[in-house]
């Protein structure tokens, strides 16, 4: 059971350089995993940000088109409205003006008529 001291300590020295080499190799992909996956991340979390703001931008648009419509539609509706109140103020306005001019030719003749019953000639 002897062995030579020299043997095995140099065996022993190579695993150890063999292990720090493996260890070494490990190290390295898992540094360069992580900057892949940390450039990945950053790739889509600038992706995802302009998705946001492509999808407020769109937003902001369709909402805009939306009001436009809306005070269109409002102004249709207004202006319906006041074309009825006009026709309806101006049948209100002629319908008056006949019974003004009824009233009219009737307060003249009332008031006329007294003087029609007296002569001009003094009688």
């Amino acid at each position: 059971m002897t062995e030579p001291m020299g043997a095995v300590p140099a065996a022993n020295v190579e695993a150890l350089k063999r292990l720090k080499e493996v260890e070494t190799a490990w190290e390295t992909k898992l540094a360069q995993t992580r900057s892949e996956v940390a450039a990945r991340v950053a790739l889509a979390r600038e992706a995802a940000e302009k998705a946001i703001q492509a999808a407020r931008t769109e937003m902001d648009r369709l909402r805009e088109a939306r009001l436009t419509e809306a005070r269109a539609a409002a102004q249709v509706e207004a202006d319906k409205i006041i074309a009825e109140g006009q026709r309806a103020a101006q049948a209100i306005a002629a319908a008056g003006s006949k019974g003004v001019a009824a009233a009219q030719s009737k307060i003249v003749a009332a008031v006329l008529g007294e003087f029609r019953g007296t002569s001009s000639d003094g009688k």
